[in-house]
């Protein structure tokens, strides 16, 4: 009997277990589903706003010369004296006499040639004197002569004679004037030494090489644009240049001279050259010494920055390259906050920007940000940037940035 009890009791007490256990499991709380939340993504954006605008093409290249040459002499002789200023890296105006060949040989041709000329000029005066005679002769004779006889009876070919001789004199005597001129070697035109390969003492002949000189009234530069921006090209407008390294933002201008004809071999671009007036911004001085101003000077064979401006182009719309697709659309934000896509009828594309007519709705903003899951009607929280997009009729250097 107290087996049985034993047994019993155990079960209950089981029992008593499993009950509770099932009873913890149904009334235990449920874990609920909690609403994900939602999250809008913050983007940059700027106006869209169409405006009168010059396409624009940025290159480089390399400054070279406008004149360049190597000054010969010419006439032979030994050099007596060599201006002092006459050394490399020095400016000097046009007709500073730079050296002087001496002259005493030149002088007495110069005396000889006027000899030669003197008599000349007695020789026809004396042939005159004789025709003279003869036609007094002649008319005293009544004879009849033919045309050829009588000129010979009036000395006609011996006065001939005596005029080419006189002119032949004249001719001698300017050129012996001109070869003793010559004894004085001058700039030929406003610019530098580049070097000197003479010194006093030294004999030369009427090739011997005496200095290297650089015309610094004016430099070229060479740039290349693609030929798709040919037909967009004003060549009245002035070309902006640039040295980033040495003029610290500030830009100078030049002018374009001309579309050179022939194209690039490798890259098939067309060639521009442009004119850099008074590269060294001494229109105001009288050399390097005493140049005040406050041009920057181009210097020869510096590399700098241009950029050649296009015809305006009125109510076009300019935004970055990277901002268009591949199928000529652009994202925007709406009045509403919500991405959505415009076309693009596209004008002309830069090397970094674009000119083009937007099918803009009131309200839209350009997107700037890259957002990697976007699609149409997706909404976004915009911040506010004062940035807009780059009018090509505003100076970079005005605008503070670079294109």
């Amino acid at each position: 009997m107290s087996t049985n009890r034993y047994y019993l009791l155990s079960l209950t007490i089981v029992m008593l277990g499993i009950s509770i256990a099932i009873l913890q499991v149904l009334t235990a709380p449920k874990p609920g589903k909690k609403k994900p939340e939602s999250r809008i993504q913050l983007v940059e954006t700027v106006p869209l706003q169409s405006s009168v605008q010059r396409p624009y093409w940025q290159a480089g290249g390399t400054v070279t010369a406008y004149q360049q040459l190597s000054l010969t002499a010419q006439v032979a002789g030994r050099i007596e004296w060599i201006n002092h200023q006459a050394v490399p890296g020095a400016w000097l105006k046009k007709d500073t006499v730079l050296a002087r060949v001496e002259s005493v040989d030149f002088e007495l041709a110069v005396t000889q040639a006027l000899s030669n000329l003197a008599q000349a000029k007695a020789e026809l005066a004396v042939e005159q004197g004789q025709a003279v005679l003869a036609k007094e002769e002649l008319q005293l004779s009544g004879s009849t002569l033919s045309a050829s006889d009588r000129a010979l009876v009036l000395r006609e070919p011996q006065i001939a004679a005596a005029h080419a001789k006189v002119r032949s004199a004249e001719a001698m005597v300017k050129q012996a004037r001109l070869n003793q001129q010559r004894t004085h070697i001058k700039m030929p035109f406003d610019g530098q030494v580049m070097s000197r390969s003479i010194s006093v003492g030294a004999s030369i002949s009427n090739s011997s090489a005496l200095f290297s000189l650089l015309d610094t009234s004016r430099y070229w530069l060479e740039v290349k644009i693609p030929q798709s921006f040919l037909p967009w090209i004003d060549q009245q407008h002035p070309v902006d240049i640039r040295n980033p390294q040495m003029w610290q933002g500030e830009e100078r201008t030049g002018e374009i001279l001309s579309i050179l004809p022939n194209v690039d071999a490798k890259d098939r671009q067309v060639k521009i050259l442009v004119n850099i007036p008074d590269p060294l911004g001494l229109s105001q001085g009288t050399g390097l010494q005493t140049h005040h101003t406050k041009t920057k000077p181009v210097l020869l064979n510096d590399f700098v920055e241009v950029t050649i401006w296009g015809r305006d182009i009125q109510n076009i719309y300019q935004f970055e390259s990277t901002l268009m697709d591949a199928d000529h659309k652009i994202w925007v934000v709406n009045k509403d906050n919500q991405l959505q896509r415009r076309a693009v009828r596209v004008e002309y594309v830069g090397r970094e920007k674009i000119w083009g007519n937007i099918d803009v709705q009131d309200g839209d903003r350009l997107l700037r940000s890259n957002v990697k899951t976007a699609s149409p009607g997706m909404r976004v929280t915009v911040e506010e940037t004062k940035e807009n997009v780059l009018p090509a009729n505003v100076g970079i250097k005005q605008l503070g940035v670079t294109p």
